[in-house]
């Protein structure tokens, strides 16, 4: 099974809202996604898998990229 190395955040339809799903280097998705109805829940929970995410717009176009670093306190 491959290493997921980052994250994708976009919307999907009225009726499943905005999906987290993460994805390897060659962009097969790794895993489930996580599905909530709102975009800031689904960067949080995007979050708690320490990897970059990249957040699009309802549309498809990009929008940004969250360069999310492991917390270092968790790791002790």
């Amino acid at each position: 099974m491959a290493q997921a190395t980052h994250i994708h955040v976009f919307y999907t339809d009225r009726e499943n809202g905005w999906v987290a799903t993460a994805l390897d280097n060659s962009g097969n998705q790794v895993g489930v996604g996580v599905y909530t109805y709102r975009q800031s829940d689904a960067i949080s929970a995007a979050k708690d898998h320490k990897l970059p995410i990249y957040v699009f717009y309802r549309n498809g176009l990009f929008q940004r990229q969250i360069k999310n670093k492991p917390n270092m306190e968790q790791d002790k």
